[in-house]
């Protein structure tokens, strides 16, 4: 269980993308951040001519009702040190 309170951003390839972009992110996301139990999550999928998609799901702070949002600021590399520390 992660207790750290940390979010966790990943990126994804188009390949999470299903029926050609068709599909919204969002809700692919919830089960992936409910799985490994983490306050939130965010992903964006990124091709050659850029942004393609680009999703959150959870909320800021555990035990919080306060959403993340794609504005908010996403810890990016490094995030088995922050985690381990």
């Amino acid at each position: 269980m992660n207790t750290h309170g940390l979010w966790m951003p990943i990126v994804l390839g188009p390949a999470l993308l299903a029926a050609g972009g068709r599909e919204p992110l969002g809700p692919r996301l919830e089960p992936i951040r409910v799985r490994h139990d983490v306050p939130a999550l965010c992903a964006a999928v990124v091709v050659g001519t850029g942004l393609v998609a680009s999703a959150v799901s959870g909320v800021r702070k555990r035990g919080t009702e306060v959403a993340a949002t794609l504005g908010d600021r996403w810890h990016l590399g490094s995030d088995t040190k922050a985690m381990t520390a």
